[in-house]
């Protein structure tokens, strides 16, 4: 019964937001590390934009997708495109 009360509490709440907000920030930072790791082992000229495009991005959909397609991707052209969103398949 206290459980309840304390569940439905205000402070309770902004705890528990707070708390999936700190594991949304880390989950994105996870998803941007792999992002990174697969470029620079695959196409290391990309390092730096694959950094700056990733950062901008805060959608862990959206950061799924491209972990997939840079794992896909054959040629650093390719990568590039998916990267910058210029190519179809990303958007």
């Amino acid at each position: 019964m206290y459980q309840d009360i304390l569940r439905d509490s205000e402070i309770y709440q902004l705890i528990m937001q707070e708390g999936i907000e700190k594991e949304r920030l880390v989950q994105l930072e996870h998803q941007r590390r792999t992002i990174l790791r697969i470029v620079q082992t695959k196409f290391p000229k990309l390092a730096r934009l694959a950094i700056d495009q990733t950062n901008a991005l805060t959608d862990p959909e959206k950061l799924e997708d491209l972990i997939v397609f840079m794992g896909l991707s054959q040629t650093e052209e390719e990568a590039h495109q998916y990267l910058t969103g210029t190519n179809r398949a990303k958007n």
